[in-house]
Order: structure tokens, then C-alpha cells, then sequence
């Protein structure tokens, strides 16, 4: 069986699961919104224990809109080593086979080509 067909099964299992029963899109909002949180806290304390200055570590507000969880702002990161600058970027909270997704943005010529991080957020904690 393939990743993908893997993927498939497991959310046709949980949307079985869950059959009937509503979400409470706005506590899927919050509980997304501390994840990040968490997560951009992580990523605070790695670079500084890595020698990057507190002033070049710099929170940022994104506005993002899903149709399910609607309009809300969420925080990103973004942090200057040396003269280059990297980005963390929320996307979205609502993605296949993950918890939520985050793009990591740097300058293409110091070989920081741009990436996006898709990763299951949950394991971030």
C-alpha cells in the first residue's frame, strides 16, 4: 500500500469515526493557536541558544482565513543570521496527513532555497 493510498484510509476511517458528530471549529482555532504558539517558542529558544542575538529574533502576525476555523491572526517568526533573513510562515491549520503546515522562507542564494515545512505540529510539544 502506498503513503498516499495509507493517508486516504486513515481519514476515510476517522470521518467514519466521526460520522454525526459536530467540530467545535473554534476550539480546533484555539487549539491550533497554542501549537504555534508552542512551536514559535521552540524555535525562539533554538536560536538563541545558537548564538542568535534576541533583537534579530522578531514575532510576526499573519492573517489567515480557512473556511472551517474563518478569519483569524496567527504568529510567525522571523529571524536574521547574519545578513540573511528566514521566515516562519503560518499557512494553514486543515491540511492532509498533518496537523498543520508552516513555510520556512529564506534567501535562495546563500543556499536557503525556499521550503515549505509540512509536518504533523502535535509532535512539536
Amino acid at each position: 500500500m502506498t503513503s498516499l493510498q495509507t493517508i486516504v484510509k486513515q481519514h476515510q476511517a476517522r470521518a467514519a469515526h466521526w460520522a454525526g458528530e459536530s467540530v467545535d471549529w473554534g476550539r480546533r482555532r484555539e487549539k491550533w493557536l497554542s501549537v504555534l504558539r508552542q512551536l514559535m517558542d521552540a524555535l525562539r529558544a533554538s536560536f538563541k541558544d545558537a548564538g542568535v542575538p534576541m533583537d534579530q529574533i522578531v514575532d510576526t502576525r499573519h492573517r489567515l482565513t480557512e473556511e472551517t476555523l474563518g478569519a483569524y491572526e496567527a504568529p510567525g517568526l522571523e529571524v536574521t543570521i547574519g545578513r540573511d533573513l528566514v521566515a516562519f510562515i503560518p499557512v494553514a491549520s486543515l491540511i492532509i496527513g498533518g496537523y498543520g503546515r508552516v513555510d520556512v522562507i529564506g534567501p535562495r542564494d546563500q543556499g536557503w532555497a525556499p521550503r515549505t515545512a509540512c509536518c504533523d505540529l502535535m509532535r512539536c510539544r
